[in-house]
């Protein structure tokens, strides 16, 4: 029987995709997921080649903890999704979650150009996100603001240009005014808009996945008792996020760059005053 099949799969997995189904109800659409072509990548490390210049440079390095499926392009939009590491085990008290960064290139319909994953503290995160933004086109960020990450929104946000990172409209009872903040903040309500953004995008089409590991978490991403999603149990959910968020750069992308082009705007017509004839204007 057709269920007998499904159940037989689920215990005793052939491939890969088989071994990534969920044991509770799937949050995302796993034919969706099942369409992904996963890639191996090339393994290494990021460096700042000339400070000045801000040029940063790829070597390979078996050991690190950045994986590249796509190089940059020139010319094209990247968004970079930040989930950090608080430190919290799974059920069974073993493994402790991870910092995960997803990159995705915007001008080749959301594709996963990069990830980087490991146990690495909100400050040490820093470096790595400012060289990973800087590699790819200076790419628009989108931090988690949450607990431990308030720490990487400060790091980033002193070193990295502000039109280029993420910015939520908070209300500040202190002034009755909202005030930009840097980075998502997840609670009940956007938590659920995050997921179903992360969801409507794989069932759309709109993003493609190359990690491994990326796929195998989104897939056993299940719905819990009380209607609440989350990673099914023994996994962890620090990819998910992360490309959550990273969806949620493409949403906003836009007002980044309209804030850029009126700076830019407002830079020339500065420049062009300077350079006008006193007498004649121009």
């Amino acid at each position: 029987q057709p269920g007998d099949i499904a159940i037989f799969k689920q215990e005793y997995p052939i491939t890969w995709q088989e071994a990534g189904r969920a044991s509770g109800r799937p949050r995302f659409s796993l034919e969706k997921l099942d369409t992904h072509t996963i890639e191996k990548g090339e393994v290494g490390t990021l460096r700042q080649e000339e400070k000045w210049a801000r040029k940063v440079k790829w070597l390979r390095d078996p050991g690190d903890l950045l994986t590249v499926f796509r190089h940059p392009v020139h010319g094209h939009r990247y968004v970079i999704g930040i989930d950090t590491a608080e430190g919290i085990l799974d059920e069974h008290g073993k493994e402790s979650d991870n910092s995960v960064m997803v990159a995705l290139d915007l001008d080749r319909g959301g594709e996963q150009v990069a990830t980087y994953c490991g146990k690495v503290a909100p400050e040490v995160l820093v470096d790595p996100a400012l060289l990973l933004a800087g590699y790819y086109n200076d790419a628009y960020i989108v931090p988690e603001s949450n607990s431990t990450g308030s720490v990487l929104c400060v790091g980033i946000g002193q070193r990295y240009p502000n039109e280029k990172i993420f910015h939520r409209d908070d209300w500040d009872e202190s002034k009755t005014r909202h005030s930009r903040q840097i980075g998502w903040r997840t609670h009940t309500g956007t938590r659920n808009h995050l997921i179903s953004e992360l969801a409507e995008a794989i069932l759309d089409n709109s993003i493609l996945l190359h990690d491994e590991r990326t796929v195998l978490e989104c897939k056993r991403f299940v719905w819990k008792q009380g209607g609440r999603a989350e990673a099914d149990a023994g996994f962890h959910d620090d990819h998910v996020l992360a490309l959550a968020l990273a969806v949620m750069g493409i949403k906003h992308y836009p007002r980044a760059q309209d804030a850029m082009e009126r700076q830019r705007a407002v830079r020339a017509a500065q420049e062009a005053r300077k350079s006008a004839n006193r007498i004649t204007g121009y």
